[in-house]
């Protein structure tokens, strides 16, 4: 198999992404989505007892969880947006196991990064877009973007896997071949651009910015990731251009986006010359092909890292404050 990666390297250094078909074994997601589950449920009942939604979906054995969800959600606007958050900021161990410990990503990782020495990154997200829900619709960007000044000049990855099979019209990612090897572009605050964006957390490179490293016709180039099978996944660079388009399907398109760096470079969530005081999450190394992940660490009870709210102990206003916060706001205000 790590033939077959080595081949992959020159593609993924060149243009800046790769996709891999059939990665994984589908039942490797059995865990996975059994948790996602358990927290949808959770999420409803909480939303329910909080009095936000008027039904307590949790309970219908009937309805699939896409269907507990997007029922949930139109009760109640940000169901989708507290669940992204309950994963982001605790690392599931479904997460932990299948995903930053599975020893043949970590193969096509040490191959792609060049060493041995391999940590996961502390931002890793589940991404529930439920049909026409504009606050998945994830516009151009570059990942170095949200995090600390100086983050853009090492290398880290991004795996992106979805959990369905990914289609024309249920939110596929689109990337700009080739875009990984400019400077990290400029980047603006999505709801500064758009009023209709309000309440978005996301940044966004307008289209005059990239057509200025681009050309006018990079719309031409865009390479649209689909169809894609459950299993398969693209593995992108922390500086290529990317976004996700809407989901005009009638269910859930689920998907996780993982990062890996090396061990000794910052992760970009504190200033870069505080790496050395930063908590790694190690993975592997010269001497242990296979890490343990300290789940006391990265599944704490705080999601300070993530939301604007986290001082607040009251349940209701939790549920009501849905916002989402980042070193990214003061870097590109």
């Amino acid at each position: 198999m790590k033939e077959i990666f080595f081949k992959e390297k020159e593609k993924f250094l060149k243009d800046g992404y790769i996709i891999l078909k059939d990665f994984f074994n589908e039942n490797e997601f059995e865990p996975i989505k059994k948790e996602i589950e358990n927290e949808t449920n959770s999420l409803i009942k909480r939303l329910y007892n909080s009095g936000l939604i008027k039904t307590d979906y949790s309970l219908n054995n009937k309805l699939s969880v896409d269907m507990k969800l997007i029922e949930a959600e139109k009760e109640y606007i940000g169901t989708s947006i507290l669940l992204h958050t309950e994963f982001a900021s605790r690392l599931k161990k479904s997460f932990g196991e299948q995903l930053f410990s599975n020893t043949k990503l970590l193969d096509l990782v040490e191959i792609l990064l060049d060493t041995n020495e391999i940590s996961g990154h502390p931002e890793w997200n589940l991404r529930s877009k439920t049909p026409n829900n504009k606050y998945f619709n994830v516009p151009w960007h570059q990942d170095a973007a949200y995090l600390e000044i100086g983050s853009e000049d090492f290398q880290q990855i991004t795996v992106w896997i979805p959990l369905v099979n990914i289609n024309e019209i249920n939110g596929p990612l689109q990337i700009i071949p080739n875009s990984n090897n400019e400077k990290l572009l400029n980047h603006k605050l999505q709801k500064t651009l758009d009023s209709n964006f309000k309440d978005s957390w996301y940044l966004e490179i307008e289209e005059n910015e990239i057509e200025k490293y681009f050309s006018k016709d990079y719309k031409s180039k865009i390479k649209t990731c689909s169809p894609l099978s459950l299993g398969s996944i693209v593995v992108f660079t922390n500086k290529t251009v990317h976004c996700s388009l809407p989901n005009l399907s009638n269910s859930v398109r689920w998907t996780i986006d993982i990062r890996f760096l090396k061990s000794n470079d910052p992760t970009g969530f504190n200033p870069i010359d505080q790496k050395d005081i930063e908590n790694k999450m190690k993975l592997r190394s010269k001497t242990e092909n296979q890490i343990s992940i300290d789940y006391s660490i990265w599944s704490p009870q705080s999601t300070s890292i993530l939301m604007s709210n986290n001082n607040d102990n009251n349940e209701n206003n939790n549920l009501k404050n849905y916002s989402i916060e980042g070193p990214w706001f003061n870097r590109w205000k």
